[in-house]
């Protein structure tokens, strides 16, 4: 563990955000609790490269992101406390020196908050190591609870990846208006078509529901009814379409800027 954490600091391979546990292995060896076998102090290693470091949540909280594009957060000197224990038993026998440990999606949040500044795109990676590790004890309830806190980070992207999009998009809003304005008029002129098709070209239908005795209401009943599933249809294939197109485009002037 002491290499990986070095590792960590090589620049290669630095991560601009760190958030987790494991302190001990960041200590010097003259630290009580380190688990390092020499006396570097790879925090202080951190910050003179400019990462602000905080030790708990609300230090995390209170990180301005407009103005941190690097940030070191370790809130336990072993494994962070899962769920149950930092929010619901809040024991201190469990907690002992860590009373104001994050949640997962606090930490996910604030790491977005800081990568998606980056015009050129990031990489991050987020783990719910908890819900592997209370599995093996058969500790179901803690493992739940633990997904849980991991959909509660899922939901922490859409908002801040779908923000980054439209800000590398920058004085695009035109192309996005033009985009929209394609698929509104391609879903009208489907619209269209397949109104004409129901009315105008259904003789045939037509002529064989009089046979069976069916009446210009029954008749004009079907015509609607299917004309309003022809619409729903053409509806939501344009708003898949749509989407999809915007998204290349956003893609595609990504990797062009």
């Amino acid at each position: 563990m002491v290499e990986i954490s070095n590792q960590m600091f090589n620049t290669p391979q630095r991560p601009d955000v760190i958030l987790g546990g494991g302190a001990q292995w960041f200590w010097p060896k003259s630290v009580p609790g380190s688990k390092r076998t020499d006396e570097r102090d790879l925090i202080g290693d951190f910050e003179k490269e400019g990462y602000e470091f905080v030790g708990n949540a609300q230090e995390l909280k209170n990180v301005d992101t407009s103005k941190t594009n690097q940030l070191l957060g370790l809130f336990h000197n072993t494994t962070i406390n899962v769920y149950i224990d930092k929010a619901i038993e809040k024991s201190p026998d469990v907690l002992k020196n860590y009373p104001d440990q994050p949640m997962l999606w606090d930490m996910t949040k604030k790491s977005l908050d800081i990568l998606s500044k980056n015009e050129n795109s990031f990489f991050l990676m987020v783990e719910g190591a908890s819900i592997d590790k209370q599995e093996h004890v058969m500790d179901c309830e803690r493992a739940v609870w633990e997904i849980n806190s991991g959909k509660d980070a899922q939901a922490a992207f859409p908002g801040a990846v779908m923000a980054n999009i439209f800000d590398m998009l920058g004085q695009s809003e035109d192309v996005l208006a033009v985009v929209s304005y394609i698929v509104l008029a391609i879903a009208i002129i489907t619209i269209v078509i397949s109104l004409s098709w129901s009315i105008l070209l259904r003789s045939r239908e037509n002529a064989i529901l009089r046979a069976i005795g069916a009446g210009s209401s029954d008749i004009f009943k079907i015509v609607i009814i299917e004309s309003s599933i022809i619409i729903m249809i053409s509806v939501i294939s344009g708003f898949i379409f749509g989407h999809l197109l915007s998204l290349g485009i956003a893609m595609y002037m990504q990797n062009n800027t």
